[in-house]
């Protein structure tokens, strides 16, 4: 397993297995993604893609939705199994709303390896830049474009609204324009229980930043007590400190906090930390909707 995730990490070119029935489809989705560090070798059917993944564990799988009649969540479970226990990441890409039915399919895959549904060609790029560990300085100047774009309009965290809760009005103006660049919805407050209060008044907030170090209540008590509502009980909250001691990470996670960022904090690594937390809060979701149905 080791050798497994060091060679993940490795400078190397990169093997990604495409799989559409459609020859324009797939040349879209290799002039997308191709790159020098990147090895794209196409398939056009199932037993294609079944016989290449078998062949050599690909560091990626890039399948059209629509390959086999709609069929690639049942293709995409073949090749776990077939790959097991070192299954590669695959995206599914498509241009359509997924059913009810398929997102709960696609939460149950997600429990046995990566898979994720992509809706966008520019937002795929951005995919296999982090689940491939690319570096972006083999990306073309159009590639680079694509990403300044996208993670600008990042439809995960698109029009979400977000509740910071520092006792720092500098930490709450920076944290606010970054978000707002980044087109979220920011609500503050200044304390913990001036944040509680706010959040029992708008339950449309999608994930929390908390401020550990805050006099009274502090992060921890706040975090702690939030847990203990049930309407909150499934909220994403991220523990946000300058404190970066050692055992600090668990006490946010044993008080209830879902992950724990640092300051100064680095952007990409907190919207990417974001990002991971309202997703699986977008498959809980799905998941008991197509239970309830």
């Amino acid at each position: 397993m080791f050798g497994f995730i060091q060679r993940s990490m490795e400078r190397r070119t990169k093997r990604l297995l495409i799989a559409s029935a459609d020859s324009v489809r797939r040349a879209a989705l290799r002039g997308t993604l191709e790159a020098a560090d990147l090895n794209v070798v196409e398939a056009d059917s199932r037993a294609a893609l079944a016989a290449l993944a078998s062949e050599e564990h690909p560091d990626g799988v890039v399948m059209d939705l629509e390959l086999q009649e709609g069929k690639s969540l049942e293709l995409a479970e073949l090749i776990q199994n077939r790959l097991a226990p070192l299954a590669p990441p695959i995206r599914l890409f498509g241009t359509q709303k997924l059913s009810q039915i398929q997102e709960a399919e696609l939460w149950r895959l997600g429990r046995n390896g990566i898979v994720r549904y992509v809706s966008s060609l520019e937002r795929l790029l951005d995919e296999t830049i982090a689940a491939l560990q690319r570096t972006e300085n083999e990306l073309s100047s159009e590639q680079r474009r694509l990403l300044d774009q996208v993670r600008l309009s990042d439809p995960m965290l698109e029009d979400r609204t977000i509740l910071v809760m520092d006792d720092d009005v500098r930490n709450i103006f920076a944290l606010t324009s970054l978000l707002e660049h980044h087109h979220l919805k920011v609500l503050f407050a200044e304390n913990g229980r001036a944040g509680i209060e706010m959040l029992t008044q708008h339950h449309e907030v999608d994930l929390l930043l908390m401020d550990i170090m805050m006099p009274g209540m502090d992060g921890y008590e706040t975090i702690r007590t939030i847990r203990g509502m049930p309407e909150f009980e499934s909220l994403p909250m991220i523990a946000v400190t300058a404190k970066a001691m050692k055992g600090d990470r668990d006490k946010c996670l044993q008080a209830g906090a879902n992950d724990y960022v640092a300051k100064p904090v680095d952007v990409e690594n907190l919207l990417s930390v974001m990002r991971v937390w309202i997703a699986r809060k977008h498959d809980i979701a799905a998941e008991l909707a197509a239970f309830a149905a």
